[in-house]
């Protein structure tokens, strides 16, 4: 707090009325249960902040709390936090361009951290692609569907069979 250095005041309280916003809070269609109805998915250094302080704020402002909060681990590069100031992130859109959003997505869901960190590794990303997508998921898929789906299906829906 300017002028008082034994009070401080958390942009948490501002998030709350950009939370409320969202869910149209200025308008005259605010069901305040919808916030009762969502489900927060934070990373794990956060988790003080949305299941302490935004709860409060919630009950400050006589609005229902959130019925979930789920927080993950991080994900790693070498061992150490992404991070932009240490230059070690991964550009997501680079793996997109490479294996495709199906593999990248089942990756991230299988390799993730639900409750631990993992370390991110683009060969273990490639390996992953060529056992499990290539080799089994396509397999199935090509052999499940007719071609003649296969040959009408949009590009975005498609699996890339290629290995890397």
């Amino acid at each position: 707090m300017p002028g008082d250095n034994s009070q401080t005041i958390y942009v948490w309280l501002d998030a709350l009325t950009n939370y409320l916003t969202v869910l149209g809070y200025n308008t005259d269609a605010f069901d305040p249960n919808n916030i009762a109805r969502t489900t927060h998915i934070i990373g794990k250094d956060i988790t003080k902040f949305h299941c302490v302080y935004y709860p409060l704020f919630l009950a400050a402002a006589n609005l229902p709390l959130p019925q979930l909060v789920w927080s993950h681990g991080h994900w790693l590069k070498d061992n150490k936090k992404m991070s932009k100031s240490l230059g070690n992130v991964t550009c997501p859109n680079a793996l997109l361009d490479v294996f495709g959003p199906h593999s990248v997505r089942t990756y991230m869901l299988a390799e993730g951290p639900e409750q631990k960190d993992c370390n991110f590794d683009e060969i273990r990303l490639k390996e992953f692609h060529n056992s499990f997508i290539a080799d089994q998921y396509v397999n199935l898929y090509n052999r499940v569907i007719p071609k003649k789906i296969l040959n009408n299906m949009p590009q975005g829906f498609r699996l890339s069979e290629n290995k890397f």
